[in-house]
């Protein structure tokens, strides 16, 4: 159960930061291919398209769009979560 709510809490600040947590996790979990450069634009959309240009070097495949990532789709961006863990540790 915390477990779960940790998930649920990490996911809504997901969506409530327009892809600068993406940024930030990715840059911890990956920095050979993750910079802080996605953590420089203010642009929400600009930063989104960055994050994903990050994961595919991680060889995470893009099914969602940096729209997705704005606009806060919480399926796509779960399932985007769950595919950098699994690329990276998996």
């Amino acid at each position: 159960m915390i477990i779960s709510c940790m998930c649920l809490s990490y996911i809504q600040y997901l969506l409530l930061q327009d892809g600068e947590a993406y940024a930030y996790l990715l840059n911890a979990l990956a920095p050979e291919v993750a910079g802080p450069s996605a953590l420089t634009t203010s642009d929400p959309t600009e930063r989104a398209n960055m994050v994903l240009e990050q994961a595919e070097r991680l060889d995470c495949k893009r099914y969602l769009t940096p729209k997705d990532i704005v606009e806060g789709s919480p399926n796509l961006n779960l399932a985007f979560v769950a595919q950098i863990f699994q690329h990276r540790y998996g």
